[in-house]
């Protein structure tokens, strides 16, 4: 749900917008989660899924900030079931983020762990699934710093190129 919510538009909101949702949807996480504690008479009960919301929507934060910036496709020649155009690298980093974060929320690593034992009640249930979401956050990092430098590092040659094309043209127009 939080995944489709996002890729239906939460990522054209805007940084300032988007942290102010995060917020917000933490500070209600975290008062439904305890009411829901106590309600259903469980610690992190199951039905309890505004912790996932949340933290899938941090762990897909870097796509906020990459929002205007042309990422591209990766191409595949030579497979026919995939479009002329390739795989979008949006995509990918939502994958990224998607199976980054359910896979720090199960296995519970160092830090995640230490916040879900640190925290009780609400703040507790949600705790593990924030620092879940900005791990994750940092893994959709690393390949978007990837794709944002080799994108730009094409678009500097293919301007280089162009000037260089241009002054050969002034030249010849001069002689």
């Amino acid at each position: 749900m939080a995944v489709l919510l996002f890729v239906a538009g939460m990522d054209r909101l805007g940084v300032p917008l988007y942290m102010l949702l995060l917020v917000l949807a933490s500070v209600v996480g975290i008062w439904a989660s305890t009411a829901s504690e106590q309600y259903f008479g469980r610690h992190d009960d199951g039905r309890i899924v505004i912790d996932e919301v949340v933290g899938q929507w941090i762990a897909l934060t870097p796509l906020v900030l990459l929002h205007s910036l042309p990422l591209g496709a990766l191409r595949l020649p030579g497979l026919p079931f995939f479009p002329e155009s390739g795989i979008d690298l949006r995509w990918f980093l939502v994958v990224t983020a998607f199976v980054a974060f359910r896979w720090l929320d199960i296995r519970k690593p160092g830090p995640v762990k230490w916040a879900e034992d640190r925290f009780r009640r609400g703040a507790g249930v949600m705790a593990d699934d924030i620092v879940a979401g900005g791990l994750a956050a940092v893994a959709v990092t690393v390949p978007a710093f990837v794709i944002v430098s080799i994108r730009w590092r094409e678009m500097v040659k293919d301007t280089l190129v162009a000037i260089q094309d241009w002054a050969l043209y002034l030249g010849n127009g001069l002689a």
